[in-house]
């Protein structure tokens, strides 16, 4: 399926093509009952395909908000794609068994059974990918030691639904093979990620990579106008207070306030995907905001109405670098990245033992400006051996939306409800920062 997108349970091709023959060969009462049938079955397996998709996003926000709260330790700015760590997880976990299989589904609260969870991540890849006036664009490889023998259960499961095509490398040149994936990586998300793995994450123990990359552009639906954009300060939680270009824009957007708390939300180009902002009342606020992030109160806060609203919102462009061995060890899924003989079951990928996941590396990157948004994503996993009321009440003044103070940002998907990608914006200095920061280490002898 390279290159094509998987359109799941198309009535067309789910009929057999035994039914196709023998159709015109009975009288047209039992085909007009033969044609019911299958349009009542497939029907109903649209909408349990459709139940699916809805568990398996309620699981990926749960994960999302999980991980961010694990991360939201890390000073300054911070932004990650939890869609795309979720579904390099998700491949592997199709080859886990036994205790390590339970704590990967407990971490990324996948709550479908193993067999429902590909086809759902494959319908909803098809939704985020069917796009009109924006970009999204989602690939998956496997980069797999040279003879390493993988089962043909695994292969065909990402393959089929992940559209994820196997090549062959010689990971015991770790600064060949890591170039050869690297430029996989610049060309999926069109230069904007480089340098995903350095020859240090590889080695000669690696006998397999699986790799998720997911690209967004979009354009905004009501573009700023850049003539409007001026250096004003934004003030940091310490109090200090930084020049930032912000932009400016006066339109209709959705809108809510809260104790303490402002949200908005700016469509891109075809009114599907959506920039969200919630926006803490004061600059040290957001650290309260992080601690409340829970699914119930996201639902809490995007129940937004239309408002006429004065927006200034910073321009700005930064990467992250992520290395989440130590972090989803914490969450609760350590066997997998155990070394030990017997702990590590991933007996489903091959039938190697003491095979395990040495690292799981993810980096990001975004850029806000008068146009619109870009953002990228790549993920490694390498392993190794609301109403209004009836009154009409004196009009409210327009509100303003000063993004002049560290806030909490999100790229979702609307109809799904998918958060493609989550950050922060906190400190406008840190964005010369040439060097993202990195969880844990450079990872040092990888194959001792």
């Amino acid at each position: 399926m390279t290159g094509q997108k998987f359109r799941p349970y198309d009535l067309k091709n789910q009929l057999s093509p035994q039914l196709k023959l023998s159709f015109w060969r009975v009288p047209s009462f039992i085909a007009f009952g033969l044609l019911l049938i299958s349009l009542l079955f497939f029907g109903c397996k649209q909408q349990v395909a459709s139940k699916d998709m809805a568990t398996l996003v309620e699981g990926n926000t749960k994960f999302a908000l999980n991980l961010y709260s694990q991360l939201r330790t890390q000073p300054d700015n911070l932004f990650f794609s939890p869609y795309s760590i979720s579904t390099a997880i998700a491949m592997t976990s199709a080859g886990a068994k036994g205790k390590t299989a339970t704590q990967i589904d407990r971490v990324f609260s996948f709550n479908l059974p193993p067999a429902s969870r590909p086809p759902a991540f494959a319908q909803l890849t098809y939704q985020l990918t069917d796009t009109k006036g924006y970009q999204l664009s989602i690939a998956n490889r496997l980069w797999a030691q040279k003879n390493f023998p993988l089962l043909p259960p695994f292969v065909k499961t990402t393959q089929d639904f992940y559209g994820a095509p196997i090549e062959s490398l010689n990971f015991a040149n770790a600064a060949e093979a890591s170039r050869t994936i690297n430029a996989w990586v610049g060309d999926r998300t069109q230069n904007k990620i480089k340098d995903l793995l350095s020859p240090n994450d590889l080695g000669s123990c690696t006998r397999l990579v699986l790799t998720n990359a997911i690209y967004f552009k979009g354009n905004w639906l009501n573009q700023f106008d850049s003539g409007e954009t001026k250096n004003q300060p934004f003030t940091l939680a310490s109090g200090e207070k930084q020049q930032v270009p912000m932009m400016f824009q006066s339109y209709k957007f959705g809108y809510a306030e809260f104790e303490n708390l402002q949200v908005l939300e700016m469509p891109y180009q075809g009114n599907k995907v959506s920039l969200v902002i919630f926006l803490p009342a004061n600059p040290d606020g957001l650290p309260k905001l992080e601690g409340a992030l829970t699914a119930d109160n996201l639902q809490k806060w995007l129940s937004l109405s239309q408002r006429e609203v004065e927006v200034y919102l910073p321009k700005f462009t930064f990467e992250q670098s992520l290395q989440l061995k130590d972090v989803l060890s914490k969450m609760g899924m350590a066997d997998a990245f155990s070394y030990q003989p017997g702990v590590a079951d991933f007996s489903g990928i091959s039938d190697k033992t003491n095979f395990f996941v040495s690292d799981v590396i993810h980096k990001a990157f975004v850029e806000v400006d008068e146009k619109g948004s870009k953002a990228a994503a790549v993920t490694a996993v390498t392993m190794c051996t609301g109403e209004g009321p009836c009154a009409s009440p004196a009009p409210a003044p327009q509100p303003v939306f000063r993004a002049d103070r560290p806030f909490l940002f999100l790229i979702r998907e609307r109809e799904s409800g998918t958060i493609v990608f989550m950050g922060r914006f906190a400190n406008p200095s840190s964005l010369k920062n040439s060097n993202p920061v990195k969880i844990t280490p450079e990872p040092q002898n990888l194959c001792q």
